[in-house]
C-alpha cells in the first residue's frame, strides 16, 4: 500500500484572487481578469460582478435566446468564472446553490446559481498537476480531486482548509457519501478515503485500471474495471455487494435504480444486472463499440447506438421501443414532458412517447450543457472561456 504523508492543515485562510474586471464584459470572458498566483498561496478575497455582468439581456434577434425559449427555457443571468487568456473550461459541475467551474491552469471558480455572482475563485495547484474531478460533502463543503490529493474548501468563502494525500493514483471523478471519497484508480482499486481521518479507509481491487467514474445504487457504490468486471459496495465499509463481469470496459458511466445497474459496454452490448446477486436481467446486442452516455428515466433507458440514432429501451426488459436514426448524444433533461438532447454542438427536444423530433437548435459556442435536476430543472451552458448562461424553465 503506498505511503501517506501527514496531511497538512491550513490554520490561516488560503484565499484567492478573483481579478475579474467588471468594467468590461468582453474582457472578462477572454479571461484578462485572471486568478494571480505566488510562489507559495494565492490571496483571498470575495467578489461581487457589476450589475452589467448579470443583467438578463433577451433581445428579439439574439439566436441563443430565441433556440432557448423555443425549448422552452428563458435566461435569467449571465456570469463568469474566471478563465486566465489562453486556457479554457476543462469540467462543471452544478447543485441547486451553486456552479463549480475548473479550468485548465487548475483554478476552482464557484459561482451563485441565484445571481450569477462569482462567490470566489481559489488557485489549488500548478498547471502540470492533473485534476480529475469535484464533489462536495455532507456538510456542503467542496472537495476537488486531483490524482494525488484531495482538497477540501469551505463552500462559502474558498478557504483552503486541508489537503490530503491519496493512497492510490485515482484515474476518475469522485463519489461522495458523507464524508467517503470514492475514487478509482490506476492500479484497479477502488478506494474509499474517509475525508474526516484524512486517511484510507477501505481499498476493494479489481484486475484492470478504472477509468469510468464510480455510480451510485442507492445507498451503495459501484464501479466498473476497464477489463470489465463490475463490482458494488458499501461505501462506508468497502464491502462487496454484488460483483458480475462484462467483456470489455466502458467509455461512459453506469445508470442505476434501486435494483438493476445498466452498463453500455465496447463488448457491443446494453447490460442490465440484478443488484442482488449480479443476475443478467437482460442483454441488448449492438452491432458496434458503445461509447455514449445513457440515462434513466421514467422506465427507459436512453442510449445512442452507433447505427440506430438515440434510442429508447424498456428498463425492464431491453425491449427497443422507438429509434431516431439522424439524432446521436446524451438525454440531460425532461422539460415539459419532452426529452432534451445534447450532442456537443445542439439542444434537441424529443417526444419521449413516440420518439419524434420537436426542435432542435444549434448553439456553436457552447461547450457544457449541464442541468440541476433531470426534471424542469434549471440549464446552464457554458462557453470554453467562462461565460455561462442560466436559462430556467418557462
Amino acid at each position: 500500500m503506498p505511503q501517506i504523508r501527514h496531511r497538512v492543515l491550513f490554520a490561516r485562510p488560503v484565499a484567492l484572487i478573483a481579478g475579474l474586471c467588471a468594467a468590461s464584459l468582453s474582457a472578462c470572458s477572454s479571461g484578462s481578469g485572471s486568478a494571480t498566483q505566488d510562489s507559495q498561496a494565492s490571496s483571498a478575497s470575495s467578489y461581487t460582478p457589476n450589475e452589467s455582468v448579470n443583467r438578463p439581456i433577451e433581445p428579439a434577434g439574439d439566436e441563443r435566446y430565441q433556440a432557448l425559449r423555443a425549448l422552452g427555457y428563458r435566461l435569467e443571468w449571465t456570469g463568469f468564472a474566471v478563465v486566465p487568456n489562453r486556457r479554457e473550461v476543462e469540467y462543471v459541475d452544478v447543485w441547486d446553490d451553486i456552479i463549480a467551474v475548473h479550468e485548465s491552469a487548475n483554478s476552482l471558480s464557484v459561482i451563485e446559481t441565484s445571481t450569477g455572482s462569482l462567490r470566489w475563485n481559489q488557485k489549488l495547484s500548478e498547471r502540470i498537476a492533473k485534476f480529475v474531478g469535484t464533489a462536495r460533502t455532507s456538510s456542503g463543503d467542496i472537495v476537488s480531486v486531483s490524482e494525488t490529493e484531495a482538497y477540501l474548501l469551505d463552500d462559502q468563502s474558498g478557504v483552503l482548509t486541508d489537503r490530503q494525500d491519496l493512497a492510490t493514483l485515482a484515474n476518475t471523478r469522485p463519489v461522495v457519501d458523507g464524508m467517503m471519497l470514492v475514487v478509482g484508480g490506476t492500479t484497479g482499486e477502488l478506494l474509499g478515503h474517509n475525508l474526516g481521518s484524512g486517511f484510507k479507509a477501505w481499498g476493494y481491487q479489481l484486475g484492470g485500471p478504472i477509468r469510468s467514474a464510480p455510480f451510485n445504487v442507492g445507498d451503495a457504490v459501484g464501479a466498473v474495471s476497464d477489463v470489465g468486471e463490475v463490482v458494488v459496495v458499501d461505501p462506508r465499509s468497502g464491502t462487496s455487494i454484488m460483483r458480475t463481469t462484462i467483456y470489455d470496459g466502458i467509455d461512459s458511466r453506469p445508470v442505476a435504480s434501486q435494483n438493476l445497474v445498466y452498463i453500455a459496454g465496447r463488448d457491443q452490448s446494453v447490460w442490465a444486472f440484478s443488484t442482488l446477486g449480479g443476475d443478467v436481467r437482460w442483454r441488448v446486442r449492438t452491432e458496434h463499440r458503445l461509447r455514449a452516455q445513457p440515462a434513466l428515466h421514467d422506465g427507459r433507458l436512453l442510449i445512442e447506438i452507433p447505427g440506430e440514432g438515440l434510442v429508447s429501451l424498456d428498463a425492464g426488459t431491453g425491449e427497443r421501443q422507438w429509434a431516431i436514426p439522424d439524432l446521436g448524444g446524451e438525454v440531460i433533461a425532461e422539460r415539459d414532458g419532452r426529452l432534451i438532447v445534447w450532442d456537443g454542438g445542439s439542444l434537441t427536444s424529443v417526444d419521449a412517447g413516440r420518439g419524434g423530433v420537436v426542435e432542435r437548435r444549434s448553439l456553436p459556442d457552447v461547450d457544457f450543457a449541464v442541468t440541476n435536476r433531470f426534471v424542469d430543472g434549471d440549464l446552464y451552458l457554458v462557453e470554453s472561456g467562462g461565460r455561462i448562461q442560466k436559462y430556467s424553465p418557462r
